[in-house]
């Protein structure tokens, strides 16, 4: 990755999505194009999405973000 901003930045709305954040993740490292960011909104999930997220957390292309309380889509 270059030390200019990503190409691509992709947003990513979730609540109680733990069982499918792995398989995006995964998805997304898997493209052929490195140079993007994946910014994850945890929307106040209460199945442990941040677990599920750990194994990306060493990516820096990921970043987890999110508040404790769902305040729906828009919000995210």
């Amino acid at each position: 990755m270059s030390a200019t901003a990503p190409l691509i930045s992709i947003l990513v709305p979730a609540y109680n999505a733990a069982t499918y954040l792995p398989e995006l993740c995964r998805s997304l490292q898997a493209q052929t194009l490195p140079d993007f960011e994946a910014l994850i909104f945890d929307d106040g999930s209460t199945d442990n999405l941040a677990g599920a997220f750990s194994p990306f957390a060493g990516d820096t292309r990921f970043q987890l973000a999110g508040w404790k309380i769902n305040r729906g889509l828009n919000a995210a």
